[in-house]
């Protein structure tokens, strides 16, 4: 358990060093500015993780993160704030893919508010579910959430990956047919 505790604290400290600049002034809430953009690495779309409400669920959407930066997807994850503080900052970075990651056991309403409060400041967006651990029935959150939800929901980082580079490529398709009939 000790040990388990300490690996918390050190993923939880780089996780902050990498996604907080020391630079930023006291007091300041860091915003989403992705590393690549679209000339240099061909693609457009943009995907940030929000913590539900702890810092293991930061912990958990800082791996996933880690993980869509090493296939080359412009990601990133947002620090513990209040729901508030973190939608403002979607909303002014404007992301296409927006993962909401709680460990469980978490409180889906919860979840389910900050699912609400992003779904209607950020109607563009797409927003997965990562519930990590989820042992339930995934209809049953389907039903709470609404049908816009349905296989939106992820139980697992393997999963979660899979999930997000499908969207990722149904957005450059859409995109490029966008292009294609503009012309």
């Amino acid at each position: 358990m000790l040990i388990a505790g300490v690996v918390a604290v050190a993923t939880l400290y780089f996780a902050r060093a990498v996604l907080v600049p020391r630079d930023l002034a006291p007091g300041a809430s860091p915003t989403i500015a992705f590393r690549a953009d679209e000339a240099t690495t061909g693609r457009s779309s943009r995907l940030v993780c929000v913590p539900a409400r702890t810092c293991t669920d930061e912990i958990i959407g800082t791996m996933l993160v880690q993980l869509l930066q090493r296939g080359g997807d412009q990601s990133q994850c947002l620090t513990c704030a209040s729901s508030a503080e973190m939608v403002d900052q979607l909303v002014e970075g404007q992301p296409d893919l927006v993962v909401v990651s709680a460990l469980q056991p978490s409180p889906l309403t919860h979840v389910r508010k900050l699912y609400s409060l992003i779904e209607s400041r950020l109607p563009q967006a797409t927003i997965v579910l990562g519930l990590w651990n989820f042992n339930g029935a995934a209809e049953g959150v389907s039903a709470r959430f609404g049908p816009d939800t349905r296989g939106l929901i992820v139980t697992n980082l393997a999963t979660a990956v899979a999930k997000l580079s499908a969207l990722e490529g149904e957005r450059r398709v859409s995109q490029d047919a966008d292009a294609i009939a503009s012309h």
